[in-house]
């Protein structure tokens, strides 16, 4: 019998949390600023934006390429929801409809939310943790309702499914979100097709080997193998983006900053045996495979036969943006998710032992994650987030903190979110070609540091400062616990 739950939502903090989170959203929605591109689409929007118009003839016409026809899913949604209800579609219109949709979405990724806390019994203060590192931060407070006209908010929510299958262990629903993913944020479906794979959610607690020294020699050897990737890759094609300092002294140290971060996450994933493949099933196997082929298949049939974005000018970007400035990725990301990825990191190797030991498939979904990390470009990891943040507050939920720690953590979270930043300041230039160093200077630059590897380096200086004083002001609240 189900071990019955000691969380509970009854709590006013919790109910008034997310009454002032929803009506956030709404309030911006209608009278917040939206970005000043083609009607408030914005530059990728405006390919949504054209597809909701006309989903049929995109599709299934050969008009789009492989990599758009992997993010058709929320135009569609949305070109369905106007048949549905006999309404014309109106190009002007297209930014709030997606809006619309991405609140519903949202509303339910909270109450999905909601039953992973009340299945993993976390009391009041976890719950509270847990939603604020997810929900309360610039992605979801400014950037969902800024730009809209995006696949991010989907992704969030099929991540946050994906994890709900997780813990109820429907190790067969968790494939099918994949599958259903792939047409809307393509790396979710590796995310499920690992877990798939790879999951011991159901297995009895066996005990862990730990091989230290190993570990360690793991970790470095992997650590190397990445860094020096990144470093050949950059040599051989000398590929950057705009705004990124390259010069030899500081290209030294991006490296050995993305050295450092790798070897520190690595190591513990590498203790709690990750690496041990063995859990493969025939069955499982072979079905994922001819999922993949069936996919591939179906994407081939219906796009051009191009595609804007490689696997190798992915590895270019990857490159670029993580070596744009020494722990700029990591920057990047504290800025756009807020304060948890900072609490992760001192509590990491507790994090690793506690809630990764009992699991393969989730064990290396995270060491997916940290790698992908390295993308200064935070909202391309927004389905990662939902992981991180369960394994963190799992932890945490075990240990007794308290509120004066989750009211720090959570005014913390609406500082860093610059949900009261104002983007839109004068009148924004056509960018051209012509204009590639445009995004550094302002005003452009109040929407150009919010994406990681655009940002100038004045402003990289002040991320960096700020992400020191979240840390320095976390650090001392886990002293001081230690300390009481």
């Amino acid at each position: 019998m189900q071990k019955k739950s000691t969380y509970s939502v009854s709590g006013w903090i919790c109910y008034g949390v997310v009454f002032f989170f929803l009506s956030w959203i709404l309030l911006n929605i209608f009278f917040g600023e939206h970005i000043p591109v083609d009607n408030g689409n914005g530059w990728d929007g405006s390919t949504y934006a054209n597809i909701t118009v006309d989903f049929y003839n995109f599709v299934f016409r050969h008009r789009l390429d492989q990599y758009t026809l992997q993010r058709i899913l929320p135009a569609g949604i949305v070109y369905s929801v106007y048949k549905l209800v006999n309404l014309p579609i109106e190009r002007s219109q297209i930014a709030l409809a997606f809006s619309l949709y991405n609140f519903i979405v949202v509303t339910v990724s909270i109450v999905l939310w909601n039953q992973i806390c009340k299945l993993s019994n976390w009391s009041n203060k976890a719950w509270l943790l847990g939603f604020s590192a997810i929900f309360l931060n610039f992605a979801q407070l400014k950037w969902m309702t800024y730009y809209p006209v995006l696949t991010d908010t989907t992704a969030l929510f099929l991540s946050i499914l994906t994890l709900y299958c997780f813990v109820l262990k429907k190790d067969y629903l968790i494939l099918i979100v994949g599958i259903v993913a792939s047409f809307a944020f393509p790396t979710q479906f590796f995310l499920n097709i690992t877990l798939f794979l790879f999951t011991a959610a159901n297995r009895k607690e066996t005990a862990v080997r730990v091989y230290p020294r190993v570990s360690i020699l793991l970790a470095v050897f992997c650590a190397s193998c990445i860094t020096g990737l990144l470093f050949v890759i950059y040599s051989r094609f000398g590929f950057q983006v705009t705004g990124g300092n390259y010069k030899m002294p500081v290209l030294l140290l991006s490296l050995m900053s993305v050295f450092t971060y790798l070897c520190y996450t690595l190591r513990p994933l590498m203790i709690q045996g990750f690496m041990s493949l063995t859990r493969l099933t025939i069955v499982r196997t072979v079905l994922v495979i001819i999922v993949s082929i069936a996919i591939r298949y179906i994407i081939n049939l219906l796009s051009d036969g191009t595609s804007h974005l490689t696997l190798f000018q992915f590895s270019l970007y990857l490159t670029a943006e993580a070596l744009a400035y020494p722990f700029n990725f990591l920057f990047s990301q504290i800025l756009y998710f807020g304060p948890m990825l900072i609490l992760a990191g001192l509590y990491w190797r507790q994090i690793c032992a506690e809630s990764l030991v009992k699991n393969t498939g989730l064990s290396i979904l995270v060491a997916m994650g940290v790698v992908l990390l390295l993308d200064s470009e935070a909202r391309q990891t927004i389905n990662f987030l939902p992981f991180m943040v369960f394994v963190t507050v799992n932890m945490l939920n075990k240990k007794n903190i308290s509120w004066k720690f989750v009211t720090v953590f959570v005014v913390m979270s609406l500082v860093i979110s610059k949900a009261w930043l104002t983007i839109n300041h004068g009148v924004w230039p056509e960018l051209t070609p012509q204009l590639a160093k445009m995004p550094l200077e302002f005003p452009l630059q109040w929407f150009f540091m919010n994406v990681g590897p655009w940002v100038s380096h004045t402003m990289y200086i002040v991320h960096a400062l700020v992400v020191a004083v979240s840390f320095i002001i976390l650090l001392s609240l886990i002293k001081e616990k230690r300390v009481a």
